[in-house]
């Protein structure tokens, strides 16, 4: 059942002090190496349903996170930027470049729109391998820790912080356009993109800001990503990445926008690792889930215990 809204802040405040007491509590640091990569991975996920339920279905979400992750791991080995500098600077190269980018397909048909997401996120990792500058197929090595004044982030629970402040920005984003006008409008084109624009809503207006959004915090993300692990390579945000993040997307619920990529990140990360399933068999597992989903969960694992709910945060 749907929180009423009595419950609702109480609830949130509950969460925000487990969430930031729970370094304390879990001391195993292979399970917080776990929780902060599904927090990043749950950024990206979540500019992923923001362009789905806009009729955008994309296969190159991996590359907005790889393109943020190497503009951060360019400017700091090669320039000496902070993290601090880097982390806006790669939101917003990545953005620019979806920005321009969207301005020739995002007027196209959805199956033109996949196909170049498709080819983009193999040209992505293809061109990084045969750049030198960026470290070729071997990717930049020895990515600076960030720090404040004599402080580096070195511990988990450093990280984790970190990852909980930026989740946490974003989520609070995309809330932001969800709740607004700007979300009403999403609404409307999910619903009925035809029907939208002729009663004047304009669609590419609105998808266009979405495939930004995404873009940008997918950027920070792989910012911090990339700090965090302090090396990159070109195939970590291949094809095959973008596909698992969108079925993070699947398992936790297409029609809740915050808490089903956070949720699905979760399970997507965690579970994998906990049965031991090595990256010669990922592929496998995953297939399996695709088709879990599609028999018995649908509407993911939160549409399955919030039957009532037809979408919602």
């Amino acid at each position: 059942m749907r929180l009423s809204g009595h419950l609702k802040i109480p609830s949130l405040m509950l969460a925000g002090v487990i969430l930031i007491f729970l370094p304390f509590v879990i001391k195993n640091q292979h399970l917080m190496h776990i929780i902060i990569l599904a927090s990043l991975e749950s950024i990206v996920v979540m500019g992923f349903v923001a362009q789905h339920n806009l009729k955008l279905i994309t296969f190159c979400t991996a590359a907005f996170w790889g393109m943020g992750a190497y503009i951060s791991g360019f400017l700091s080995t090669k320039l000496g930027l902070s993290f601090w500098s880097c982390l806006p600077l790669a939101g917003i190269g990545t953005a620019l470049f979806a920005f321009i980018l969207g301005l020739i397909v995002i007027r196209s048909g959805w199956v033109t729109f996949l196909m170049i997401s498709i080819v983009l996120g193999e040209v992505f990792v293809e061109a990084l391998g045969h750049m030198d500058i960026v470290g070729g197929w071997d990717g930049i090595t020895g990515i600076p820790r960030p720090a404040i004044g004599t402080f580096v982030f070195v511990s988990k629970g450093a990280y984790y912080y970190l990852a909980l402040g930026l989740t946490s920005l974003c989520a609070v984003i995309f809330a932001a356009f969800y709740k607004s006008a700007i979300g009403k409008a999403w609404t409307a084109i999910n619903q009925s993109p035809e029907l939208a624009a002729s009663v004047g809503i304009n669609i590419f207006k609105y998808r266009m800001i979405a495939y930004v959004a995404a873009a940008f915090t997918s950027g920070l993300s792989g910012s911090l990503y990339a700090h965090y692990l302090c090396f990159i390579a070109p195939h970590t945000f291949g094809i095959l990445r973008s596909l698992y993040l969108s079925i993070n997307a699947a398992v936790g619920g297409l029609y809740f926008f915050i808490s089903g990529p956070i949720i699905g990140s979760i399970i997507l990360r965690a579970v994998p690792e906990y049965l031991r399933i090595t990256d010669k068999y990922e592929p496998i597992f995953e297939g399996a889930v695709i088709i879990l989903i599609a028999l018995f969960f649908r509407r993911g694992v939160l549409g399955f215990f919030r039957k009532s709910t037809l979408r919602g945060l």
